[in-house]
């Protein structure tokens, strides 16, 4: 059983809903729904807060950092979290914190350890990357960074999802963005025949200006494109 749903399992358990959860914990709803979906896991202090409010959630053998190792050739469920979308930014509290869709892939060959996420295209500020552009409606399967930062540091031509979040976490943007790495600074930039788009540009502590705070949360592995059936 995944720690995501033995958090669920718990709550549920107790007739919680996830805003009572978040409450205890001092975090969003949208962190309780990532964490019982397993998109994102809780931090060692969260971990040990449900520990404290009684929830069965250790694990000697496990590091919660990382999902299991899959089988090879094993299809494994990779949960769709949401719309990249340069230039939108939505209020996080209106953010669908339903189930969501889960997609079967086979596992990632370089990276079978981390957690992924799809995610869905939106806009063109990618239409014009090279070799490949990603085009409205692509699915972007991505591996989440923090799981693999340790062996794959940042460097250019990385295209990864960053988000930003701004007016004290209430607004968030996720868009994705190609890396030009420079010694004092970080640029995200957007690949578009739209010259609309503007790349990102922040020091390397992460924190940009006019208060707008900048995360990279996935690295980008592949694209897929659905098409209909007429």
């Amino acid at each position: 059983m995944s720690l995501g749903i033995k958090i669920k399992h718990e709550r549920r358990a107790r007739r919680w809903t996830q805003k009572r959860l978040a409450a205890e914990l001092d975090v969003s709803v949208q962190a309780i729904s990532q964490w019982e979906n397993d998109v994102t896991f809780p931090t060692g202090e969260k971990l040990l807060s449900l520990i404290k409010l009684g929830f069965d959630v250790w694990d000697e053998e496990r590091r919660w950092d990382l999902v299991p190792s899959p089988s090879a050739g094993e299809a494994v469920p990779v949960p769709h979290v949401g719309t990249v979308a340069a230039g939108m930014f939505q209020l996080v509290e209106d953010i669908d914190q339903s189930e969501p869709e889960i997609s079967y892939l086979p596992p990632d060959p370089q990276f079978p350890n981390a957690r992924r996420m799809i995610f869905d295209v939106e806009g063109t500020s990618m239409n014009a990357l090279q070799p490949r552009p990603i085009l409205p409606g692509d699915k972007a399967v991505c591996v989440a960074y923090e799981d693999i930062a340790h062996a794959m540091p940042l460097r250019d031509g990385m295209v990864v999802v960053v988000q930003r979040t701004r007016d004290g976490g209430h607004l968030r943007e996720w868009s994705i963005k190609q890396i030009e790495y420079y010694e004092d600074r970080i640029e995200f930039h957007p690949r578009s025949t739209d010259a609309s788009y503007k790349p990102i540009v922040v020091p390397h502590d992460y924190d940009a200006d006019e208060g707008t705070a900048v995360e990279i949360i996935a690295l980008l592995r592949m694209t897929m494109t659905a098409y209909p059936i007429f």
